[in-house]
């Protein structure tokens, strides 16, 4: 678990220093993924995924559109990496699982349909698709070539962007953007273009999502805000666009396991400010179940303003 680097947003000294070795890894990147021979299943797989390291908006885009085919009438499943969690082997995920056994998307993708884990993906699609779902939909895997797509999706956040446009490690990138857009059937594009990247992409793949805030804060409440997220920023910087008075902003590195000392440490911070504590859903899985009284969270969901193209899409794929 780390958190994101820092110049990563931009050209500089270390990234020049890094360079080289951002080229190895495209070469081996891509000579990996040829090597591959990708997986047929029976189901019809949509993979949603993005094309930085960390967090753009992949698991509330998939929640999103998992809830738009069940409305529809299909019957959906959902498969997500076991990214650093203890159970290695492809299960389907259940009350009882909670983190560090599984990665904590896992826990929020369950509660909306029917999900499916493991430390390969493949392992967990070839699972569900014992099932009789319609679709499976896969929480990353974009750069996996181990299993054929139907349906490719690329997330692409308008406030992040894509840093300094270099791989890792000397940027952000899994791969070239251009890429990453070129292998993709459709774009879901998240808010605000504030790095000029729809120009990169046709008219006819973008999909607008915007961004629903589900809570508002309490009148005349100051908050300490923490979060354990690739881009802890994109957190505090929503609490305070919709009206949330932050005291002290906490991040924690991506995908952070919270022990009792860290909760003890917030919640002493939280009674000396006299200030209430605050989170991401995320965040909240990996948090003991005795303290959801004392700590708030934000629930965003995200609608697509033009989805009808794709689901006439996923409607023709056989």
């Amino acid at each position: 678990m780390i958190r994101t680097p820092k110049f990563w947003k931009t050209v500089n000294i270390i990234s020049h220093l890094l360079y080289p070795f951002s080229l190895l890894y495209r070469f081996i990147s891509a000579l990996l993924y040829k090597l591959k021979s990708p997986k047929k299943f029976s189901t019809k797989i949509i993979c949603i995924g993005n094309a930085i390291a960390g967090g753009a908006g992949k698991t509330p885009s998939t929640i999103m559109l998992a809830k738009e085919l069940k409305k529809q009438g299909y019957k959906v499943g959902i498969v997500c990496k076991n990214y650093k969690a203890d159970i290695k082997d492809p299960i389907k995920v259940t009350k009882k699982h909670s983190p560090p056994a599984i990665v904590d998307e896992a826990v929020l993708l369950y509660k909306i349909s029917d999900t499916f884990t493991s430390k390969n993906i493949t392992d967990a699609i070839a699972l569900a698709d014992k099932q009789e779902f319609d679709f499976i939909i896969t929480d990353d895997g974009l750069q996996n070539n181990s299993f054929h797509k139907d349906i490719s999706i690329l997330v692409i956040n308008g406030d992040i962007g894509v840093g300094n446009n270099l791989c890792i490690p000397a940027g952000p990138l899994r791969e070239p953007i251009e890429n990453a857009i070129s292998r993709s059937n459709y774009v879901f594009f998240i808010g605000e273009d504030k790095h000029h990247l729809t120009k990169l992409i046709d008219k006819e793949k973008l999909i607008s999502i915007e961004q629903k805030i589900l809570a508002f804060p309490k009148k005349n409440t100051n908050y300490i805000a923490f979060t354990g997220i690739a881009y802890p920023d994109l957190f505090f910087e929503t609490l305070e666009k919709n009206g949330y008075k932050i005291l002290q902003k906490v991040p924690f590195p991506d995908h952070y396991l919270y022990s009792k000392d860290d909760l003890d440490k917030l919640l002493q911070i939280s009674s000396k400010n006299q200030a209430n504590l605050i989170t991401t859903e995320k965040d909240y899985t990996k948090i003991d179940q005795s303290l959801y009284c004392k700590i708030e969270i934000l629930p965003i969901e995200f609608t697509a303003q033009n989805i009808n193209p794709l689901i006439y899409t996923l409607k023709k794929v056989k």
